[in-house]
């Protein structure tokens, strides 16, 4: 199939090479500057934001991802130089970089490509063969402005790509085949440069020979095919209809009401259509189903109520798994969280365990072939016992879940960054605030918070991926007497004032702990705690607050003494 292929483009490149100089014509070099300009911006962004987790999940494959950044960085710079320094010992450099280093490290990649493998890997090689010619030409040639600017041209085909694919998710255009119709783009964008007006004729015969190749040779059923052709989306991740949205009566009426009460931000029980309209959008449903939905909702009303919100707009079964996750979304703060609502999403049987098969079923429609697939999750299986739970999966599976939680969920909430880069910045802002807050536990809280005494790197590291902070002014209220208790909440400064019946009875100050009797007994809370100055709070959700007292017995322990003690005296804080 290979030796096809490079027969069908031989002569085209035969009569290409007959050309060791030419007139490079004012729109060649107008592409040039916006390729080069555009890679800066590219390669900065590979430097700064984490790649994708299947590059991160194998040492090699970093290896191979670091190796190709670096080598791309030389050859960007070496490329410049060639290419406006007119410098023979930089185009030495540039060619070098591309044969020894970005070539092979590019074949490599090709593999676990994104997007539809019938268009992504024919493009691909067809980029990367042209990459090695023109840096061959240019090795051969090294005085000659046109084969420098040949080779400078194709190695930023991928860089158009990104960029074609930043737009396309700023824009919300073609999501469902985001990543083929960017690389197709990147190549009409460069292959005319390189290769004159046939550029694009050439790309697609060469795409068009292996598709009929591949499908000739190796494809021996429709499946087959359809596996073969279908888009792999980088931003693809496991999906379910979740039995609360769909079974139990009782379970869906709680989860409209969930929605139904975040929706009606002034809580006046009622939703307009200005209400709705907005938040249905990004929930994907079509104008016109919104404008149906709508009207068969209000009517002639302007406003309706929670009885004609779960009977009109909540029976919508799609919309009901989309609303519930954006409306869970808006309610996690902390990494902790994250990685468990992350998790609960990829725990299909909701068992408390992801299977194994689960987890290379993610795997593999990121692209990764079966064998790594198996590697990765036998080395996140820390306890070899065919499944990743809870511990495993944030501990170990670290760049799934971030990614996960980032570029898909937050991605689909139309109130949070919508652009890959407004997304990544968030996550990396996430990673700093977790490391400040960790070094604050050491140094500030270490020796006020008596759970604390002695805490171990592991504890600390679970408390500064679990809290979140709060600032409250003077005079706040934190939570009230007989309200729901959600949050257990450390005071990391000011002081807060513990009322019951409406009579103060103790201040607390730093190092003090408040909620942890209505986490640990489910009971309404037993106080009202207000802030007398300004104050900084550390909570912990519910979730968050289960999985730390469950790990760390000794921070159980106290706390349950402490909740004995203050039930038990009415001259001290009760338990909140």
């Amino acid at each position: 199939m290979a030796l096809v292929l490079a027969a069908l483009v031989a002569p085209f490149l035969y009569q290409l090479a007959s050309t060791i100089d030419a007139p490079i014509v004012a729109g060649r070099w107008a592409v040039v500057i916006l390729s080069a300009i555009a890679n800066v911006a590219v390669i900065a962004y590979h430097y700064i934001v984490p790649p994708h987790p299947k590059f991160l999940m194998i040492p090699w494959r970093r290896a191979v991802l670091r190796t190709h950044i670096t080598s791309g960085t030389v050859e960007l710079v070496a490329g410049l130089w060639a290419c406006f320094g007119h410098s023979p010992r930089a185009a030495t450099v540039m060619a070098l970089a591309a044969l020894l280093f970005h070539v092979p490290t590019a074949l490599v990649q090709t593999s676990i490509v994104f997007g539809s493998k019938a268009i992504m890997v024919p493009g691909y090689l067809f980029c990367i063969g042209a990459h090695a010619f023109c840096a061959a030409m240019l090795l051969a040639h090294p005085t000659s402005s046109w084969w420098a600017v040949n080779t400078f041209l194709v190695f930023n085909v991928y860089v158009w790509c990104r960029i074609y694919f930043y737009v396309f998710d700023w824009a919300r255009l073609f999501s469902s085949m985001k990543y083929t119709i960017a690389i197709l783009a990147a190549g009409a964008t460069i292959a005319p440069a390189v290769f004159g007006p046939m550029g694009i004729l050439l790309l697609a015969g060469f795409v068009g020979a292996y598709i009929l190749l591949y499908r000739l040779l190796f494809v021996s059923s429709p499946a087959e095919y359809l596996e073969f052709v279908r888009e792999r989306a980088r931003d693809a991740t496991v999906e379910r209809d979740d039995a609360a949205f769909s079974g139990n009566p009782l379970e869906q009426e709680r989860a409209a009401r969930t929605v139904f009460d975040a929706l009606d931000e002034n809580k006046q029980g009622t939703l307009t259509r200005d209400d709705l309209t907005p938040v249905m959008i990004s929930w994907g449903l079509p104008a016109a189903v919104i404008a149906s939905v709508i009207e068969r909702g209000f009517g002639n009303q302007n406003r309706i109520d929670f009885d004609v919100f779960r009977k009109h707009i909540w029976s919508i079964r799609g919309l009901r798994a989309r609303a519930s996750r954006q409306v869970k979304l808006r309610e996690i703060h902390s990494e902790r969280d994250k990685a468990q609502f992350v998790f609960e999403q990829i725990d299909l049987d909701r068992d408390g365990v992801i299977g194994r098969s689960d987890l290379t079923l993610l795997l593999l429609e990121w692209g990764l072939p079966a064998e790594e697939a198996d590697r990765y999750i036998e080395r996140a299986d820390t306890n070899r016992n065919g499944q990743i739970d809870f511990d495993e999966f944030f501990r170990h599976v670290r760049p799934v879940w971030r990614f996960i939680f980032y570029d898909i969920y937050r991605a689909e909430d139309a109130r949070e960054n919508t652009e890959m880069i407004g997304r990544s910045l968030t996550a990396m802002k996430e990673a700093g605030r977790v490391q400040d807050l960790r070094l604050r536990l050491k140094r500030e809280l270490l020796s006020h918070v008596p759970f604390l005494a002695g805490a171990d790197e592991n504890m600390i590291s679970d408390l500064a991926e679990s809290l979140v902070q709060e600032d409250f002014a003077t005079g706040a209220t934190v939570f009230r007497e007989g309200s729901v208790g959600d949050k257990f909440f450390l005071i990391a400064s000011g002081i807060i004032r513990v009322s019951k019946n409406g009579e103060p009875i103790a201040d607390l100050g730093t190092g003090g702990c408040v909620g942890e009797g209505a986490l640990l007994s489910d009971e309404p809370r037993t106080a009202t705690l207000t802030t007398v100055a300004p104050t900084t709070l550390y909570s912990l959700t519910r979730s968050s607050f289960d999985y730390i007292t469950g790990k760390h017995p000794g921070m159980h322990d106290y706390l349950l003494s402490l909740h004995a003690q203050r039930t038990q005296r009415t001259d001290s804080p009760t338990a909140a």
